[in-house]
This record gives C-alpha cells, sequence and structure tokens, in this order.
C-alpha cells in the first residue's frame, strides 16, 4: 500500500472520522464568517454580543461576561484564522503526501535495480570462483576480483560455489611457500634465522586450516 493511500485514512486522536473538518465543512463555516459582518462586533463596553430584551421583568437574552463574552468577541477573527491556517495544514499534507508517494516509488525501483546487482555479482562470483578453483595459477588479478565480489556479496543468500575454496586454496598455497621460505633445504638460510622452523611450522599449521574448507563433507562425497 502506497502512502498515498494510507495517510489519507489515519484517524485523528478523538474524531471518529478520518479528518476534523471535511471540505464541505471547512466551506460552510468560512461562508459563516464571512457572513458575520466586518470586525470587531459591538461590545457595549462589556463583550455583549447583541442587545438585551427586557420584557416585563424578565430577560429573554442573556448577557455574556467573562471566558464566554470573550471568545464570542474573538470568534469573528478566530474563525478564518483557523479556516486560513486549517487549509494550509491541508495544502502542505497533500504535498507530503504526494512526495513520499514518489520517494516510495523511488525506493522501490532502487530495491529492485539492487536485487538485479546483487544477482549479477553473485553470478560473476560463482563463475570467478569456478575458474579459479579449476586454474592452477589465476593470478592475482583474478583473485584479487573474487575477494572482492566475496565481500561485496556476504549478505545474498544463493546456493554454494567454488568462490570461499578457491580462495581458501590460494592461501593454503601461499601459506606452504612462505613457510618454505621460512625453512629452506640446506644450505639456504632462513631468513627467520634460528627462528624459521618455528614461523615454518605455525605457517604450515595456518595453511591446513585455510585447507580443510576444501575437504568435502559427507553428503558432498556421497
Amino acid at each position: 500500500m502506497t502512502a498515498r493511500k494510507w495517510i489519507s485514512v489515519l484517524p485523528l486522536p478523538g474524531a471518529g472520522q478520518p479528518w476534523l473538518l471535511s471540505p464541505s465543512r471547512l466551506a460552510e463555516i468560512e461562508d459563516r464568517a464571512q457572513a458575520a459582518g466586518p470586525v470587531p462586533w459591538k461590545r457595549r463596553g462589556r463583550h455583549v454580543p447583541a442587545d438585551v430584551v427586557d420584557e416585563e421583568g424578565y430577560y429573554v437574552g442573556e448577557i455574556a461576561t467573562g471566558p464566554a463574552a470573550e471568545f464570542i468577541a474573538h470568534a469573528r477573527q478566530d474563525v478564518p484564522d483557523m479556516a486560513k491556517e486549517i487549509r494550509r495544514l491541508s495544502a502542505a499534507l497533500r504535498a507530503a503526501t504526494d512526495q513520499i508517494a514518489e520517494l516510495e516509488d523511488d525506493l522501490g525501483e532502487a530495491t529492485a535495480r539492487i536485487a538485479t546487482l546483487e544477482k549479477a555479482a553473485v553470478e560473476a562470483r560463482a563463475a570467478l570462483g569456478s575458474l579459479c578453483y579449476d586454474h592452477e595459477d589465476p593470478g592475482t588479478a583474478a583473485l584479487g576480483a573474487l575477494y572482492l565480489l566475496t565481500q561485496a556479496t556476504l549478505w545474498t543468500e544463493d546456493g554454494a560455489d567454488f568462490g570461499a575454496e578457491a580462495l581458501a586454496q590460494h592461501a593454503s598455497e601461499v601459506l606452504h611457500r612462505v613457510a618454505n621460505m621460512a625453512d629452506p633445504e640446506p644450505p639456504e638460510a632462513s631468513f627467520f634465522g634460528d627462528y624459521g622452523p618455528q614461523v615454518a611450522a605455525w605457517l604450515r599449521r595456518r595453511a591446513s586450516q585455510k585447507a580443510s574448507v576444501l575437504v568435502p563433507t559427507a553428503e558432498e562425497a556421497s
């Protein structure tokens, strides 16, 4: 459901209808205020809106004083002011509703575009992973691109591919090469000095850990 549809049906607190004042009701108030005459109304010193009629000692009308008289006296200006404000807020709300609807449309298009790009990235990662896994020396450019694609698609839900295996395979090979350099065959000397054998042993353990992801599971072996 778009914002254009749901905002227009939001209920107001304490009101039994979506809008407190309908357009027709607002026009009615404006017409009544316009017909009431120019401000201010006559107050006769005590904020009395009309003459009081005295008939045989009884008041037919009631003299408005205090807060009630203030309300009546200022209503001539208050009502038009409120009507103007309601129209201003209604226009602002309509503009905001249209803008939200447009933003939701943009968000839908962006979401679809992202899904398309993610699908393409996953497919590229799978193809490049298979290539790097099968190739004896895919090169640093291909492995670097595979690493970036893998990092960019970590959150995606997709089928298994050889991307992680290819990177683990490469890491294991590199660690083995560095281990051989750390503990070379005589008469070559290790650039780690007397610590060469210990460093080489640690590197070979790390290489074995990387290679462990290459071991097939029971399901894959079957």
